[in-house]
């Protein structure tokens, strides 16, 4: 995805310094799989069945067939218990 990639980070960034703006945008979960992130977040207590991960998501819910939603599945299917 674009907004996981280095570049795009920097980008951001020097948009941010050319508004005189002192962020720097940092994506630690970058280089991690979703199987990892999930794990990292269970252990975190963040509750799962409220969050999503969608790039075409309706009215707040998350459409359940794009690529992120996919994704995301495979990531609770292979961290599940």
């Amino acid at each position: 995805y674009y907004d996981c990639r280095p570049y795009f980070a920097a980008a951001l960034t020097a948009a941010f310094e050319c508004a005189d703006l002192p962020v720097k945008v940092v994506y630690p979960f970058a280089s991690l799989g979703k199987s990892a992130v999930l794990m990292i977040a269970k252990t975190h207590g963040v509750l799962i069945p409220d969050t999503f991960s969608c790039y075409t998501p309706n009215h707040g819910q998350p459409c359940g067939v794009c690529a992120s939603c996919a994704e995301r599945q495979r990531a609770i299917q292979e961290t599940a218990p």
